[in-house]
């Protein structure tokens, strides 16, 4: 499986960002991508029946809530996961 999974919001100054915006923003780069990893690795486990696979986890270069904000900063946690 492939994930390459992520949103980017319009550039904003991170002084304008509502809570209701990052919140949109993590849901589906971190935690949406962890759900997919998990339903992957029920489908495709041996533990679980499967017949074995990997997960490819995909992160673009410059972290989109750096784009986001239009800032650079620190990788948010998604990127983290491609470590």
């Amino acid at each position: 499986m492939v994930n390459n999974l992520g949103i980017v919001d319009t550039a904003s100054r991170v002084d304008e960002i509502s809570h209701a915006r990052l919140r949109r923003i993590f849901d589906v780069n971190v935690i949406g991508a962890f759900l997919v990893a998990g339903h992957t690795v029920r489908r495709m486990s041996t533990k679980y029946g499967g017949k074995a696979g990997v997960i490819v986890n995909m992160s673009p270069l410059r972290p989109p809530l750096a784009q986001a904000i239009n800032m650079s900063i620190t990788p948010p946690p998604r990127a983290r996961l491609t470590r």
